[in-house]
């Protein structure tokens, strides 16, 4: 299934950075949702914070037009308009292919760490990484490359750090079956992220840890 990465620039008038954060914030819990829409972030331009990149993945790059137009032509936009430098402006900039009929492939990289300020501190230092605050104890990234996932603290049951792969299904409890039926072990059993989807980790035979997700169904 291929899919359409789309960079949305927005600029904040001054004094208007905090308002601008919130109100991104909740239209990215609210795209996220959508069935076109496989992830969004929000990313903060270190050396202009009043400047902001949403960064989504869709299906393709109709399906954001058309919501970009939707959203454009709604007078409830217009406060949010008042608070901005400049209308958003949107790039459509890179395209993958990824899986058939159901996805299967990792869409969202989990990362964890002693020190998540430390590692913050060192990727965006070294390697150009964008990270913002999802919920209290996760913060989301975008790498370039379009690469995007979360980062948090190690857990005290985790021996060590480590990357946790999430790959991406239409149906999370037919996948479990599958995985213990070949031989995995579930080391996580299903969780539920409200208003978002479901996930399990599982180690294989081979005893490679990875994560698979279900997003809940909209509408």
């Amino acid at each position: 299934m291929a899919f359409t990465t789309v960079i949305v620039n927005f600029e904040a008038k001054p004094g208007q950075r905090d308002a601008v954060t919130g109100l991104l914030s909740q239209a990215i819990q609210h795209t996220i949702t959508l069935p076109d829409c496989h992830d969004a972030i929000l990313v903060v331009d270190d050396d202009h914070p009043e400047r902001f990149y949403m960064v989504q993945k869709w299906t393709n790059a109709d399906a954001h037009r058309a919501y970009a137009q939707s959203l454009m032509g709604n007078p409830k936009m217009d406060p949010v308009m008042a608070l901005l430098a400049s209308p958003p402006d949107s790039r459509y900039t890179t395209h993958h292919t990824s899986g058939g009929g159901e996805w299967g492939g990792p869409q969202h990289l989990e990362i964890c760490s002693n020190d998540t300020a430390a590692t913050q501190a060192f990727l965006t230092d070294v390697f150009g990484w964008r990270f913002n605050a999802l919920m209290p104890g996760y913060d989301g990234f975008w790498a370039p490359g379009a690469l995007a996932g979360g980062l948090r603290p190690k857990m005290p049951e985790e021996p060590a750090p480590q990357t946790v792969p999430y790959l991406v299904v239409d149906d999370l409890d037919e996948r479990l079956a599958r995985v213990q039926a070949a031989g995995g072990t579930v080391v996580v059993p299903i969780q539920e992220v409200p208003g978002a989807g479901r996930f399990f980790w599982f180690l294989d035979p081979g005893g490679l840890q990875l994560a698979v997700w279900e997003t809940t169904p909209q509408g």
